[in-house]
């Protein structure tokens, strides 16, 4: 009997044991999705077709499912938020994708290629239209939230489209400046808002030049140079956070000037700049020099006290020796 109840205990262990091991594969669950970015100039009534590769490198079998959900700024940091299917509105690229609805089986260590359709109504509002395909474990309609989705078990793929017409492309730089007005050394932060006005996605691209008191320049920081995912969303703002370092000696100290010149449009190229002082203050090294210039006035004044003392008594000693 004994026996018979310690076997039924190991069996229930064991299989407590592959339980949590199954689980805790499945939580580190991943998936690869390429590519990550669809940017398209469409028109209106035109149809486009590709398609996504996933790859399962988990070692076990998964059945993954496809959606597709509207794309939307979340903020200025680059984030953004899926957005559900509206029924009412024409202008939703997510209601244009045409991917299979069906469960799609992809082997351990294995990939599938997903075909879908792009099919822009002949109707189409010109302008930035954004979505996202989503693969998933669970069907979409299981992860929906209100007005968001839960991507922890997803991977996505971001469709920029861009609908030919009337296409207007305006932004600004809203605000360009330092972390703060002084620097004890050349260990700069930038702070870059550029803000989308137009009714189509921008990618502002350019550079930071950083002049000395001197009006020389040196040093420079180059601006969305190879980013793909550096897009400015329509009636959006987007903060770019930059650092500068250089070694600095005690002769770089002063009023500086950091110019941000930007250019953005794939119709016509536009240019914006804007500029910011800041100063370098080298705290240390100017307290050690100022203590310096302290003690060496110190001592000067101490020996010119000190030779005319000596020679006003000497000057009386010789008075005295007259008079004698």
């Amino acid at each position: 009997m004994k026996n018979n109840l310690a076997k039924i205990i190991f069996i229930v262990a064991l299989l407590i044991g592959l339980s949590a091991s199954k689980a805790m594969a499945f939580d580190k669950l991943s998936l690869t999705i390429t590519p990550p970015l669809f940017q398209m100039a469409i028109g209106p009534g035109e149809v486009w077709r590709s398609s996504l590769k996933i790859v399962n490198t988990n070692p076990y079998d998964l059945t993954v499912y496809a959606g597709n959900m509207n794309f939307e700024a979340n903020g200025e940091e680059g984030q953004g938020r899926f957005v559900p299917l509206l029924e009412n509105n024409i202008n939703n690229l997510a209601k244009w994708i045409e991917i299979t609805p069906d469960p799609i089986f992809i082997p351990q260590g294995k990939s599938v290629d997903i075909p879908f359709t792009v099919r822009i109504p002949p109707d189409a509002e010109a302008g930035g239209h954004y979505a996202a395909i989503l693969v998933g474990t669970r069907p979409q309609n299981e992860n929906a939230n209100g007005a968001n989705v839960l991507v922890s078990s997803q991977v996505s793929s971001l469709f920029l489209v861009r609908i030919n017409g009337d296409v207007r492309e305006e932004g600004y730089i809203q605000e360009f400046k330092t972390g703060r007005t002084f620097y004890e050394k050349l260990d700069i932060d930038f702070i870059l808002r550029f803000k989308n006005i137009g009714n189509v996605h921008l990618k502002p691209q350019g550079e930071i030049a950083i002049f000395n008191m001197w009006g020389k320049e040196i040093g420079k920081i180059l601006i969305n140079e190879k980013n793909d995912f550096g897009n400015v969303l329509p009636r959006s703002a987007r903060k770019f956070i930059f650092n500068w370092q250089r070694e600095s000696s005690l002769l770089e100290m002063g009023r500086f000037k950091a110019v941000a010149e930007i250019s953005y449009g794939e119709d016509a190229r536009q240019n914006v700049s804007h500029a910011v002082y800041f100063w370098i203050l080298p705290a240390k090294p100017l307290i050690g020099a100022v203590i310096s210039f302290l003690v060496v006035i110190l001592i000067i004044i101490f020996l010119i006290r000190r030779y005319v003392k000596r020679s006003l008594a000497s000057l009386e000693q010789r008075i005295i020796s007259k008079r004698k």
